[in-house]
Parts: C-alpha cells; sequence; structure tokens
C-alpha cells in the first residue's frame, strides 16, 4: 500500500479516516448569529437610505429644512443657515453618495443571505469586509463588530468547505 491509496494508515498513527467530518449543524449555528445582525443592521441601512435618496431627490428633506429654518429663533437659524446652504446646492454629490451607500448596504445584506444559506463564500465574504466600513452602516459603526464576527467564522477551514 502506498500513501495515495484511501485505506493506507500511516505508521506513526495518522490515518485519513481519523478525523470526523465537520458538523453541518454546528457550522450552521456558526454562521446563523452573524450572517442575521448583518442582515439586519445593514437592511435597516439600506432602507434608511432609500427614505433620504426618495426625499433629497424629490426636494422634500429641502422643503422641510427651510421650513425649520424658518421657524427658528435668529440665532439658531444662524447656525442652521449654513447647512441650510449646503443642501441648497448641487444634488448630485448627495445623490451619488447615497447610491455608493445603497451598494454596499446592498451587498452586505446579500452576504449575510448567503451566509445563511451557505452559498457563494466569496459574495459572503464580501460582505462581511463591507460591514467593516463605519461610515455606511447604522450609528457610523454598529456593524463593525458583526463584520469582524463574520470574518473570523468565514475563515474557518470548515465553514469556508461547507459552502456549496
Amino acid at each position: 500500500m502506498t500513501a495515495f491509496d484511501p485505506n493506507w494508515n500511516d505508521p506513526n498513527g495518522f490515518s485519513s479516516y481519523d478525523e470526523e467530518p465537520p458538523d453541518q449543524g454546528k457550522i450552521q449555528r456558526r454562521l446563523m448569529l452573524p450572517a442575521i445582525f448583518m442582515i439586519v443592521m445593514a437592511g435597516f441601512w439600506f432602507l434608511y437610505m432609500v427614505f433620504v435618496t426618495i426625499m433629497f431627490s424629490s426636494g422634500a428633506m429641502l422643503r422641510a429644512m427651510q421650513q425649520m429654518v424658518a421657524d427658528a429663533d435668529p440665532q439658531m437659524q444662524q447656525s442652521l443657515q449654513p447647512m441650510l446652504n449646503a443642501m441648497s446646492g448641487d444634488p448630485r454629490g448627495m445623490l451619488i453618495s447615497n447610491m455608493v451607500g445603497l451598494l454596499i448596504t446592498g451587498i452586505t445584506v446579500a452576504g449575510g443571505v448567503s451566509m445563511l444559506l451557505r452559498r457563494f463564500w466569496g459574495l459572503a465574504l464580501a460582505g462581511s469586509i463591507l460591514a467593516l466600513i463605519p461610515c455606511y452602516g447604522p450609528c457610523c459603526g454598529l456593524t463593525l463588530p458583526f463584520g469582524i464576527w463574520a470574518l473570523i467564522v468565514l475563515c474557518n477551514q470548515d465553514v469556508k468547505q461547507a459552502f456549496a
């Protein structure tokens, strides 16, 4: 018998049959919590970004801000005026920023879903990495610990092999 024979036992006591195959239920449980947190956090932020994009592109946000400045006392008007001036300018920068945010949070949600389904390991990894970007998520970094957690779980060899 040779070392390439599947029934070969190494004289040092190691065999190709010594290791138990990874428990699929255990792997699913390891993936579940970070995936759910990534989906929930990025999903809420995605919905918020859609709302802000619609409000901004329709002009409703600018009108609401103008009304707020008009109703404020003179000292508050003075401090709010720079923000109003910034919003009154060219809206393309804000819209491009929102579109980038929608793309990032969309990939993060898709990555979380792929973790739950154990499909497309690369997409799950990309979603976990994008969850680490603090500027595109709820509360400026709330997805960060879940992105780290997901990366740690996804880089485990048994978890990698469990993806179809």
